[in-house]
């Protein structure tokens, strides 16, 4: 309620911003594009979840699954990883098409050109 008040009586973005974080303590709101958002995310991401422990956590967990849906019929640990780890990019454009609704307009892809390597450029830093 703060933000939308603070934003009609004051027509300022900035001003309603800081009505929003003085109602949400410990939370930061704060102005981005949709791009920078998804780009933040995917970063945060990488940085939690992509680590070389939480890795092989995953791996592990998958490898677990597939053994106990098929006990005769799995693959090797390593053949797991490698298809984990080379579907990065297919996965990271799903999400961002997903994320994008470019199933629901396909302007949106030319749009929001967000790609793999600036994603990747970004979460390096």
């Amino acid at each position: 309620m703060a933000f939308y008040r603070d934003f009609f009586e004051t027509s300022s973005l900035k001003s309603a911003l800081r009505a929003l974080n003085r109602e949400s303590p410990g939370v930061r709101y704060y102005r981005t594009t949709a791009e920078q958002f998804f780009y933040d995310v995917w970063s945060s991401y990488k940085k939690d979840q992509c680590t070389e422990k939480e890795t092989k956590n995953r791996i592990k967990r998958i490898y677990r699954k597939l053994k106990a849906q098929s006990p005769s019929n799995f693959q090797s640990i390593g053949y797991i990883k490698r298809q984990f780890l080379g579907q990065e990019r297919e996965f990271f454009e799903k999400y961002r098409d997903t994320y994008f609704m470019c199933d629901i307009d396909k302007g949106n892809q030319s749009r929001f050109a967000v790609t793999y390597e600036i994603a990747e450029e970004n979460a390096s830093r």
